[in-house]
């Protein structure tokens, strides 16, 4: 049995220097006010009060740098990504299309609005 010392030298070598996943909140929105939602619900925090969307150069370099790391990206923690049509496009699409892993969590009311077939492949 290893010592405790080597066991954790070695599991520290093994560490990336980058996230093997980034959660990306897109904005602060979502459709519904589901009362036990702790951002949305029947208490909602100040920053959820007003409307605050991703700048364009954010996206833009997350859409450069988030491809050169193998991790995964996922959206939808706190706010309903498929909201603002025009960021799922650029960001959710365009870093699935350079290979990144994408995961979205959606409460489905807006999918309609999509091409199913490519938010499958999502």
């Amino acid at each position: 049995m290893p010592s405790c010392d080597r066991h954790l030298q070695r599991e520290k070598t093994n560490l990336s220097a980058f996230p093997v996943s980034v959660n990306v909140v897109l904005h602060n929105q979502c459709n519904l006010k589901c009362p036990v939602c702790p951002y949305h619900g029947s208490y909602t925090p100040p920053y959820f009060q007003a409307k605050d969307t991703m700048p364009n150069a954010v996206a833009d370099r997350l859409l450069q740098e988030l491809p050169k790391f193998a991790c995964a990206v996922k959206f939808g923690e706190f706010e309903e990504p498929l909201l603002d049509r025009g960021l799922v496009e650029k960001v959710i699409f365009g870093l699935y299309n350079q290979g990144v892993g994408t995961h979205v969590t959606t409460n489905g009311l807006l999918l309609d609005q999509y091409d199913l077939g490519n938010l499958n492949s999502v």
